[in-house]
């Protein structure tokens, strides 16, 4: 074969996960972790800032609207106790959750709902005419309903804001045509509702669910099957986990005993969707439409056998499609009559839903880190129906929360994200090893803005933000968030052994890599090279760096083009004062509030940029007629210093307080300062796209794989911003090299 040099480049927008190897293209990677490619970029997935941490574990959330706009978070799940998991239910402030806006509501012992570890219930907004504390009717107002397997729950913040209310059938329902029907008489119970044309829709029965009604059926009715009514007692009935049933319009409580329907018996109803004029029915099995908006003109048909919903919270609309979460994958449901009205839309990453190896070689120097998530992934399927999807409408993703095979008890440590815009999937993992971040999520759109927020199953609060992980505790201990991208095999068409070298990655210029514990790693191998020790030592380290034959190359990411230089990061002197006091010749204490200008503006391309303060306090007065400038050296106070009896410095607030020692208070009239005297390390923040050469290279073999590592340093790293930003990657490769 003849012998040539070319350069290749691959660039985005990538194509995320594709774990089977004869659909990868090289824009296709085999592992993307905690990589976002929302901007056409691989790059870190933004940050979860802790905000709340005493909610129930595994909480649903809701946004409440007032007036069409964000006022309320609420959230409801089980209060994992030694013995019970009561239903607590709390309410936040929609635009601020950082704290709950009073004590929890033990829904368990305050309404009755019984403690279940796998609650589960959905939210319909609604609107209701209520009675006052008068006995009055009120406005038709906005409320939510919460409907649980057991019965369905008011949150009406105008007469309570804290809390759930028990539903009063007799106040609550209008009944507008019980003259010639019975209705319900018990509270909706099922934790699968939707509203749908104005009705709300009830499933999720238990088997044998029995309802009472306002008054018995008549002995000639023909509408309700003999079957479902109890002989002895013609006001009750019996549905079961294969029916529907639905209210009057404009009245969430007034079902009238007619109102059901049933899909084939052997199947279990999972979830409801409002969609396309039509009301989506999910089976475990089959889907289902029910079409027709009266009594006289409704039809309900199966329109997909064989593909079912697992999960009633994790179906999700986007651009007229619905995305759901099947026991084998994610499907896309584009309507009743369409051609392939559901496809399989998580093909590439089969291996987490079938439990199958992807057979993917892992780098050391990721192992532990995935190993520590819980790698290889496996959705845990006893626990699918509790998986829920939120839409993030400004990155075009749906993120499934799911829990894997072989973790903690509180799990739902992973999302799978898909990138709708590239068709790209990833996985989401947390950033600091312990911590549960994904379980519900959901979006607050105000002002044009809109937050994601996701409830953790160990009872915290997160929004979706940032370039940091926030530790468990919320103290503000950040973390770089670990990402690693593996590609599938390159150059895989070759037939012969070719010579790759150099690599050059086109980079986001960002930080100083010299400067972190554990740099950014990138690994590039041959496809003999983890199967193959003749390079590595017993140790496991690669013997000869410089080899030309070499099968595995590895080296840290140079993450700015001047990061080498001796101004990118060094020390400068830092001072600043303010004057707390006059002396006026006698023992005297002084107090005040010092704000000094430690944050000097964000630089741009030629100013530095001041990092961490150290050094200590000093405190300069005139006794005697001799000005005097005593430190404080343990950069606590100067009680080391004799002149001075007590000292404090709140950093927080700001607040000095210093006494002086009998006979030696400052002259009179002159002035008392206090300051900080010290250093300040700085680093130029030149922030641009840059190329980065990755040292040594060199690659002998058919075809190489890639692999990208960042973001798992300590806490205490000075990282400003994302590790990695990585534009496109460029190889050259010396083809028919035959030494």
């Amino acid at each position: 074969m003849p012998r040539g040099n070319k350069t290749n480049i691959i660039s985005g927008p990538w194509a995320g996960m594709e774990e089977r190897e004869n659909y990868q293209t090289e824009n296709h990677c085999q592992l993307a972790f905690n990589v976002d490619f929302s901007r056409g970029y691989i790059e870190a997935r933004e940050g979860l800032d802790y905000m709340y941490g005493g909610l129930a574990s595994k909480s649903r959330l809701h946004v409440h609207k007032q007036n069409g706009k964000p006022k309320y978070l609420l959230a409801i799940g089980p209060f994992n106790q030694i013995e019970t998991a009561n239903i607590v239910f709390a309410v936040l402030d929609a635009n601020n959750p950082k704290t709950a806006l009073g004590s929890a509501q033990d829904v368990t012992s305050e309404l009755g709902e019984p403690a279940d570890e796998d609650f589960q219930c959905s939210f319909v907004s609604a609107i209701l005419t209520r009675k006052d504390s008068n006995g009055q009717k009120t406005e038709p107002h906005h409320v939510t309903l919460v409907m649980t397997k057991h019965r369905t729950y008011i949150y009406d913040p105008a007469e309570d804001e804290l809390n759930l209310q028990a539903v009063n059938m007799d106040d609550d329902a209008i009944r507008l045509n019980s003259i010639n029907w019975g209705y319900w008489n018990i509270i909706p119970g099922g934790h699968i509702a939707t509203e749908h044309q104005s009705r709300v829709y009830y499933a999720g029965f238990p088997e044998n669910y029995e309802i009472s009604l306002t008054s018995p059926l008549d002995e000639l009715q023909s509408l309700i099957p003999s079957m479902l009514i109890n002989e002895k007692d013609k006001s009750k009935m019996r549905l079961g986990p294969q029916f529907i049933a639905w209210s009057d319009e404009f009245d969430p409580f007034g079902i009238a005993s007619y109102h059901f329907i049933a899909v084939e018996e052997h199947e279990t109803i999972t979830a409801l969707k409002s969609f396309q004029e039509q009301l989506v029915i999910f089976t475990d099995r089959s889907i289902y439409v029910k079409t027709g908006g009266s009594d006289e003109t409704f039809q309900v048909f199966k329109v997909v056998s064989d593909v079912g919903c697992v999960a009633s919270n994790s179906i999700v609309e986007v651009s007229g499609v619905l995305m759901f979460m099947a026991r084998d994958g994610i499907y896309a449901f584009t309507g009743a009559g369409q051609q392939g009205a559901v496809q399989k839309i998580s093909k590439p990453i089969d291996s987490i839903f079938n439990g199958r190896s992807a057979n993917t070689y892992i780098p050391e120097k990721a192992r532990t880190t995935l190993y520590n998530r819980g790698w290889p992934f496996t959705v845990k399927g006893r626990n699918m129906e509790l998986s829920n999807a939120v839409h993030i409408q400004k990155k075009n993703q749906v993120l499934w929360s799911i829990d894997l095979k072989g973790t903690q008890d509180e799990g739902w440590e992973m999302a799978i994200v898909y990138d709708y815009a590239h068709q790209a999937w990833s996985l989401y993992g947390h950033g600091v090893e312990g911590r549960s971040p994904f379980f519900d999520g959901t979006t607050i759109s105000s002002g044009g803005e809109e937050r994601v927020i996701f409830s953790a199953a160990d009872g915290k609060l997160y929004e979706h933000t940032g370039s940091y992980d926030d530790n468990t505790s919320g103290s503000g201990v950040k973390k770089n968030i670990p990402m690693i991208y593996i590609t599938g095999r390159l150059f895989k068409s070759n037939t012969g052994v070719n010579l790759y070298r150099p690599i050059r990655l086109n980079i986001l210029s960002w930080g100083d890599s010299t400067e972190l514990t554990n740099p950014p790693f990138w690994m590039a191998y041959g496809e003999e090279a983890h199967a193959d020790s003749q390079y590595k030592s017993a140790a496991g380290s690669i013997k000869d760096s410089n080899s030309e034959d070499r099968q595995y190359t590895e080296g840290s990411i140079a993450l700015h083009p001047a990061e080498g230089m001796s101004f990118f990061y060094d020390v400068g002197t830092y001072k600043d004062s303010e004057s707390i006091g006059t002396g006026n010749g006698a023992n005297l204490s002084f107090s005040a509030t010092v704000n000094f200008n430690f944050d000097l503006p964000t630089p741009d391309h030629s100013a530095p940029y001041w990092t961490d303060v150290a050094g200590g306090h000093f405190l300069t007065f005139t006794i005697g007629g001799t000005t005097k400038t005593i430190y404080d050296t343990n950069n606590t106070d100067f009680n080391d210093a004799s002149e001075i009896s007590s000292s404090s410095w709140n950093k927080s607030t700001g607040a000095v307080a210093v006494t002086f020692a009998s006979g030696n208070a400052p002259d009179n009239g002159t002035s008392v300062t206090w300051g900080v005297d010290g250093t300040k390390s700085m680093s130029y923040q030149d922030v641009d796209w840059f190329t980065s050469k990755v040292e040594n290279s060199s690659i002998r073999s058919r075809s190489v794989r890639m692999a990208l590592f960042s973001g798992h340093g300590s806490a205490t790293d000075d990282i400003r911003g994302p590790e990695v930003v990585l534009q496109n990657i460029a190889v050259d490769v010396t083809v028919g090299d035959s030494r």
